[in-house]
């Protein structure tokens, strides 16, 4: 086997394609299309919440109980990416926790566009009563295409 070290890779038919072969080697993709474009984490319980470790962003604002804004310093193509996140909660022990993409029923760019995200964290009860709540390790990831 031999091992390549090299600080830049550069598709031979254009400069952003470069194709990787599965582990199996029966299927090929992209390999910029498996990378995550943006990652954070927060402490959301803090009182001014910042960055712990964060990739590609610019900016975090806390606009509220379990509200957030995520800026990102490159922007996405558009706003067809997905997130995933998770946090750590703080000792509640029933119920449904959700980090998840501020709700933005219109899909009108309001909550996730090409620049930030708008996130929250939220606690729902038995009765099904949704209560933002600023958790612990708080965390998130990007894919998608950058502009």
């Amino acid at each position: 086997m031999s091992t390549v070290i090299t600080d830049n890779l550069t598709g031979k038919t254009a400069a952003g394609n470069v194709t990787i072969t599965s582990e199996g080697g029966s299927a090929t993709m992209q390999l910029q299309q498996g990378l995550a474009k943006v990652a954070f984490s927060f402490d959301g319980s803090d009182t001014t919440p910042s960055y712990k470790h964060s990739f590609n962003t610019s900016s975090l604002t806390d606009n509220g109980t379990g509200d957030y804004t995520v800026v990102y310093s490159n922007n996405m193509n558009d706003k067809n990416y997905t997130f995933a996140g998770s946090f750590a909660h703080n000792g509640v022990s029933n119920g449904l926790f959700a980090f998840m993409i501020k709700d933005d029923a219109n899909w009108d760019g309001t909550s996730k566009n090409t620049s930030q995200i708008r996130l929250e964290s939220a606690f729902a009860n038995s009765s099904n009563d949704k209560t933002n709540f600023d958790y612990r390790h708080q965390n998130g990831t990007i894919h998608g295409d950058l502009a």
